[in-house]
């Protein structure tokens, strides 16, 4: 049974004014986080298994500590024996961020020794108010705030494409398992399986603030990293902000996902790999204006294929054929590169990069600012993928090495393909600063139409039917799904 601390402290300017949870176990039965006892501080890598579920409460704020030189900073890992119900709601998400500390309160994290202070029990924190008055992206130093704990895992028992010694098998090849990256190998970090549906419980309107780690060069936790996780998952309404390497991170799986945010993430801002084959609606992200993580905001998406495994390390089917190619699709995304703000000139930063055998598709959404080239296809012959209805702001090189089937999608610049800004003029967002206390606010509905569009292609497994491009609704009069539980809108920078 997981143990738990509360101690209640007294309100001063170097104190909590609030009870904390400490948490320094793993979960092995069933434990909800409260209201009450939050925020929970997570005092190392925490793993949820047993068949143990894990249920946070709206509301819950939880925190990670940064990495000490004895201690791994405080992570949480779904392993694919737990499950986790993370159902907030608009109003009262659920929020991951750090327990770093600011006890002099100069806007900086404190350091012990090369590390970030951890909290010990009557310091401020850094992220003091969270729900409020979410961090800002830079401390008083203009350096980025990152790196200050962990992140959140996930791991479960759906297929991935990586090789293994049934790889051969002419009935029923089981795919492999692997260990996830970030963490050590042990048996609470492998994920992978033969389960298309299996379930990892839920993360509606959750919050992931502030976090990543490396544990060795390409060796990284993302934001939120998800391993062979089934399409009996639920994901929807979830944001990552502010974090060293990738955003989301998908290795092989099943799962399906709608409504995500990543904010200025230091590497990929999405990142699929090891033959993931969800379907996913409405994604937006806005890269870094400012020096973050691993790469300062590298790819919008990056979509892997098969991570340069060969031939024979990919599981076949009972005709020889090959199977759990990546096949994911994406409807609805707007992403917006660093060129739509200062400070920021890395020239590929927010490309769309489509990598070897990645086999799925993009509809109905716009790349803004997305570096040049835009959509960046490596040729493949096995995975063949599909750009269609899509805006592109680039006028010009906006897609290079581009295979047969990709070429095929971008043969016209007409409005049922891949469009570019210049057959329309400057693309318009309503806004469009995406930097942090910028003297513009961003709302990143179109301030103009395509005349006639509509989405006629046929969604798959639930993904909705509009007639719009992009993550947002055109119309004014409907709210912004990012309304009330996001840190940009929150903080007054994503507003209608």
């Amino acid at each position: 049974m997981k143990k738990f601390t509360t101690i209640a402290l007294a309100a001063s300017a170097a104190t909590c004014a609030w009870g904390y949870t400490s948490v320094s176990s793993d979960v092995e039965s069933d434990v909800t986080w409260t209201t009450a006892g939050s925020p929970y501080i997570l005092q190392d890598t925490i793993y949820v298994k047993s068949d143990a579920v894990l249920t946070i409460e709206p509301g819950v704020i939880v925190r990670g500590q940064p990495r000490s030189a004895t201690t791994n900073p405080g992570s949480l890992v779904i392993t694919q024996a737990g499950t986790i119900i993370a159902d907030g709601d608009p109003n009262s998400p659920i929020i991951f961020t750090t327990a770093a500390i600011d006890a002099n309160d100069d806007n900086i994290a404190d350091l012990d020794g090369s590390d970030f202070a951890r909290f010990t029990g009557t310091e401020a924190f850094l992220d003091a108010d969270p729900a409020a008055s979410p961090l800002g992206p830079v401390d008083g130093n203009g350096d980025s705030n990152e790196s200050y704990w962990g992140g959140l895992v996930v791991l479960g028992e759906a297929p991935t494409n990586v090789g293994t010694a049934d790889k051969t098998a002419t009935d029923n090849p089981v795919p492999a398992l692997h260990h996830i990256e970030g963490l050590a190998k042990t048996n609470d970090t492998v994920y992978g399986g033969h389960k298309f549906n299996d379930n990892s419980g839920v993360l509606r309107y959750v919050s992931v603030r502030h976090g990543g780690d490396e544990i060795g060069t390409g060796n990284e936790i993302n934001g939120v990293t998800l391993g062979g996780v089934g399409a009996g998952t639920t994901i929807e309404y979830c944001e990552v902000y502010c974090n060293f390497d990738d955003g989301f991170e998908f290795f092989g799986g099943t799962v399906n996902t709608n409504h995500l945010v990543v904010t200025y993430a230091g590497d990929d801002q999405f990142d699929g790999d090891q033959g993931w084959t969800g379907i996913n609606q409405y994604w937006f992200a806005t890269l870094p204006y400012f020096t973050i993580g691993s790469k300062s905001g590298d790819k919008g998406f990056e979509f892997d294929g098969d991570d340069g495994l060969t031939a024979n390390e990919h599981l076949t089917d009972q005709s020889g054929n090959f199977i759990n190619f990546a096949d994911y699709t994406v409807y609805n995304a707007t992403i917006i590169g660093a060129d739509a703000a200062t400070g920021n000139s890395v020239s590929t930063n927010g490309q769309i990069n489509l990598k070897a055998n990645f086999g799925g598709s993009i509809y109905t959404s716009y790349f803004f600012e997305a570096g040049v080239p835009a959509i960046d296809s490596v040729s493949s012959t096995t995975g063949a993928h599909l750009v269609e209805n899509t805006f592109v702001s680039t006028a010009t090189d906006f897609v290079t090495n581009v295979n047969a089937a990709l070429s095929s999608s971008l043969v016209s610049t007409n409005e049922g393909n891949v469009v570019t800004a210049g057959g329309f003029g400057a693309p318009l967002l309503v806004g469009s600063d995406q930097a942090w206390g910028g003297t513009d606010t961003l709302n990143p509905r179109i301030g103009f139409a395509f005349s006639g569009v509509q989405n006629t292609i046929l969604e798959q497994q639930g993904a909705e039917r509009n007639d719009y491009r992009g993550a947002f609704d055109p119309d004014a009069n409907v709210e912004l799904w990012t309304t009330g539980w996001t840190v940009l809108n929150t903080a007054g920078v994503l507003v209608d």
